[in-house]
């Protein structure tokens, strides 16, 4: 079993167990609204991360996991037939990355729906057609190639948005990918031997060499000139709003690694703006909220700063409906403006999920246990693969109150 980890702090020392996987996990990506999917090495090529494992922890539900797999097809479409694989044959089974579009110079059929999985004994990369599915998400249909070779030793590891909006691909070019293809005498008439980590010896692995591409899309070629300042709190705001996510996140992280609070009253203008760009994703105010969340300005020190996070609950953007409920402290007035937006309802099923999971880490109570009950009596809700996991647990949770609310 493989297993997703994240990291808590910026030290790296807290980290903590998401899920399990069937095989190693080799591609992890984020979408603009932080939706977190993965690649295993064979035979996933896409999965999604529902739930974390702290949460089926909570109802004892041990043997769960969060992350489902969601590709919708098995083989992969090369440019030469000489593969060398050792096993899922034809198919996806060394593969790595997972990383969406994020950036804006691309045209917009690619704007967060499409998501880049390399596939080196193909010699490939794979469009992953992301679509949303209730509260989680399906390949929607087979995307086929972003890029793909006859040439032998190419060998695509990752693919990544880079900081001008192009993708930039890392190529570990060599010839023999997978360890162990090893040829038996009776069908190659060589003795094959394989050493160190069971890895078949051959003289055509390569240990030096490496490729850098860059695909841009040459009606939109930019190149960057942008940089951040740590010390350059004006500049580090005004990235934010950047239409890259490689830039949004690196001022998060800057603004998150400097500690300084009295950043927090010049943030709240990008919570409150309601401006959607084209995919109905406003990444400003969601990634302030998490820029307000690593400054720990919800420990109830400033009650403007509540304020400005319970307005989101009402954003027209789902993504930032979601990030508010999840940085918001999970008190009895959280939940009472959570029932009065109505999340419980939301048109957003990611939405209504986050809703019933934060219901966890409150105390127990009548109004959580009705609230829990009207949405299990709803078919579209227990229809829902991630929404009948978190209303299962939940009640769990609140048990007492959701048998007085039945």
């Amino acid at each position: 079993m493989a297993v997703v980890f994240i990291v808590l702090q910026s030290d790296g020392k807290k980290m903590e167990f998401l899920s399990t996987t069937s095989n190693n996990i080799w591609g992890l990506g984020f979408s603009e609204d932080f939706d977190a999917f993965i690649s295993t090495a064979n035979n996933t090529h896409s999965g999604f991360l529902g739930i974390p494992k702290r949460y089926f922890d909570k109802a004892k539900k041990n043997n769960e996991t969060g992350v489902e797999k969601i590709d919708s097809h098995y083989p992969v479409h090369m440019a030469t037939k000489n593969l060398r694989q050792v096993d899922v044959h034809g198919g996806f089974t060394a593969v790595a990355g997972h990383s969406l579009y994020t950036a804006r110079t691309y045209p917009e059929a690619y704007w967060n729906k499409i998501a880049f999985v390399t596939e080196p004994t193909g010699r490939l990369i794979h469009r992953v057609q992301l679509e949303q599915n209730g509260s989680g998400f399906k390949e929607h249909g087979d995307g086929w190639n972003m890029f793909a070779s006859a040439d032998e030793w190419a060998a695509p590891i990752q693919a990544e948005v880079g900081p001008d909006g192009a993708v930039w691909v890392a190529d570990w070019y060599d010839f023999i990918i997978q360890h162990n293809p090893t040829p038996s005498k009776e069908s190659s008439g060589l003795d094959a031997k394989n050493g160190e980590g069971n890895a078949y010896i051959n003289p055509l692995r390569d240990h030096e060499r490496g490729r850098i591409y860059r695909i841009a899309y040459k009606d939109n070629d930019q190149k960057n000139t942008l940089k951040l300042d740590k010390n350059d709190v004006a500049g580090l705001i005004k990235a934010l709003s950047n239409n890259n996510i490689f830039w949004r996140t690196t001022a998060q992280r800057l603004l998150v690694e400097r500690g300084d609070k009295s950043v927090i009253p010049s943030l709240y203008k990008l919570v409150e703006d309601e401006h959607l760009d084209a995919t109905g994703i406003n990444a400003p105010a969601l990634h302030t909220l998490w820029t307000l969340d690593g400054l720990h300005a919800f420990d109830g020190s400033k009650k403007e700063v509540i304020s400005v996070a319970t307005k989101a609950l009402n954003h027209p953007a789902a993504g930032v409906r979601r990030a508010a409920i999840q940085v918001l402290p999970k008190t009895p007035a959280t939940f009472l403006t959570m029932k009065k937006a109505p999340l419980f309802e939301d048109k957003d099923l990611r939405v209504r999920l986050a809703a019933v999971l934060a219901t966890t880490d409150m105390k127990p109570s009548f109004e959580i246990g009705t609230a829990l009950l009207e949405m299990a009596e709803k078919e579209e809700n227990v229809d829902d693969t991630w929404l009948k996991h978190a209303l299962t647990i939940a009640s769990k949770i609140n048990q007492e109150t959701f048998k007085a609310a039945f």
